[in-house]
């Protein structure tokens, strides 16, 4: 791991912050951190998304919005809290379909979506 480091400040830069060997559960507690700062929890609006669109309902007529705006057409993923790695991708996905979503919401006036935390996940 040392030689790799060694490298890596040889290749990109000597002034690298070393922060340890699991860095990835660091930088995930510091990304988590970061969230905290919002009002909103991202996590759950993530989870609310996915599981208002697993009607099939809300799915078939969500269906009709990306052709309608050019973009292609993603299923929505879900959010497992205790694999922290799926957040990214899952996060992605929503910021991909964010002017779907938008046209959905704003289009159609029964669509009222729940907190997952009310439904069985």
């Amino acid at each position: 791991m040392k030689s790799v480091k060694k490298k890596l400040r040889e290749m990109l830069n000597p002034n690298l912050l070393d922060i340890g060997e699991c860095n990835l559960h660091k930088v995930h507690n510091a990304f988590g951190t970061g969230l905290n700062s919002f009002v909103a929890d991202v996590e759950l609006l993530v989870m609310d998304i996915y599981y208002f669109f697993k009607h099939a309902v809300h799915s078939s007529q969500l269906s009709e919005k990306p052709k309608d705006l050019g973009i292609p057409e993603h299923v929505f993923l879900r959010l497992v809290s205790n694999r922290w790695l799926t957040f990214q991708s899952s996060l992605e996905r929503v910021l991909q379909q964010f002017q779907v979503l938008k046209a959905f919401f704003q289009t159609e006036s029964g669509a009222r979506p729940t907190s997952a935390v009310l439904q069985k996940r």
